[in-house]
């Protein structure tokens, strides 16, 4: 039996990565797109990538919003995409926290980043090639999740959090965001983006 190739997939954090960051984001009024990210999820879209989504929502285990209200704003994200073209395999999301208010949600999880549950899991699902993909995060916690899961190449991006040089040297890359022409030349140029 043949096995099929595996393909390689772009994993993006959301918040800070493909929106603005907001706090415990869960309106669309409060959503707002880092510019040039579909310009950017569109190129590696058509050089085979899968488009992955790996989001820590731990505002739901702390009750600050409910799945509900996240899943009425994540149809509204995968909307807007699908307006410009691009397909997301997979929204992937934590709702748990070990200090959560909320019972059903506050347990110690394989899935919230740092560690690399939701990654680990979508690679099994979609078929993919953990050490031919990308990880994009604007935290540290991205890059340890990237790093467990065997992902190839980790990206820091910059947004509300500070990066310190410690753990930017834990990334292959750093850039202001991955709308901007500098990640996009680190991609294509290193020829990483081309998937066979």
């Amino acid at each position: 039996m043949i096995t099929p190739t595996r393909r390689p997939a772009l994993f993006l954090d959301r918040d800070g990565v493909i929106n603005k960051e907001v706090h415990y984001l869960h309106r669309i009024k409060d959503f707002v797109f880092i510019p040039g990210v579909f310009d950017t999820c569109r190129m590696f879209q058509n050089a085979g990538f899968a488009l992955i989504v790996v989001t820590n929502q731990s505002g739901i285990a702390r009750g600050y919003y409910s799945e509900e209200e996240y899943h009425i704003l994540t149809r509204w994200m995968i909307e807007r995409f699908d307006e410009q073209g691009i397909t997301l395999t997979d929204v992937m999301y934590c709702p748990h926290h070990p200090k959560g208010a909320v019972p059903q949600y506050r347990v110690q999880c394989s899935c919230r980043k740092p560690k690399p549950g939701m990654i680990v899991g979508a690679c099994a699902r979609h078929g993919i090639d953990p050490a031919a993909s990308i990880m994009v995060g604007d935290k540290f916690s991205d890059i340890q999740a990237g790093r467990s899961a065997g992902i190839g190449r980790l990206v820091l991006v910059h947004s509300d959090y500070e990066i310190n040089l410690e753990e930017a040297q834990q990334a292959h890359h750093v850039a202001e965001s991955i709308g901007h022409s500098s990640f996009q030349r680190w991609v294509f140029q290193d020829d990483i983006a081309v998937a066979r």
